[in-house]
């Protein structure tokens, strides 16, 4: 069977259009899947002192609860601000960032509410409703929606509820889906 010239053309077209949007879908699919639980605490405990002193930082920083490269966000604000706005000196800033990055993290959030809680987004993915995210937490107290592996977690039906999987002392790592 011959493929006429116009046919020819629209093949040659097409062939890369497709060879890129397979590609998209293989790449979004690995980027889907969550890192190895072992992955996740080898990190913590790589960066521990990393992970403690932006617990400490904010701490101290008692009128922000998010910072992020996207900027910082005050208590009882809905919207985020980048530095010096807001009051919060940028070198402060760069100082929140360089640890979000030797941890491999996004974002670091204070959750002041009782039990107090600090989070360190290390992963997510999906969008909207379908958003699914893993952090390393810092509690005050030991949470009663606790797994002993998100491996297991992860293989129960869905719509799951968040949970937390115990690291060391106060430590655990936090998974929403």
């Amino acid at each position: 069977m011959q493929l006429s010239r116009s046919n020819k053309q629209i093949v040659i077209v097409l062939l890369p259009i497709i060879a890129v949007f397979a590609l998209l879908l293989f790449i979004f699919n690995i980027s889907s899947q969550p890192p190895k639980e072992s992955k996740i605490i080898e990190n913590f405990y790589a960066h521990r002192d990393a992970f403690e002193q932006l617990r400490n930082m904010l701490l101290a920083d008692k009128e922000t609860n998010l910072v992020a490269d996207w900027g910082i966000q005050k208590v009882g604000s809905l919207t985020s601000q980048m530095p010096p706005d807001g009051g919060f000196s940028e070198s402060r800033y760069h100082d929140y960032l360089a640890l979000l990055r030797e941890i491999g993290a996004r974002a670091a959030d204070h959750r002041w509410e009782k039990p107090e809680e600090f989070r360190f987004l290390v992963w997510r993915s999906g969008f909207a409703g379908e958003s699914r995210h893993i952090a390393i937490s810092w509690l005050e107290g030991e949470p009663t929606n606790s797994v002993r592996s998100l491996d297991e977690f992860y293989r129960t039906d869905k719509p799951r509820s968040p949970v937390y999987r115990h690291i060391d002392g106060n430590w655990y790592i936090w998974a929403d889906w």
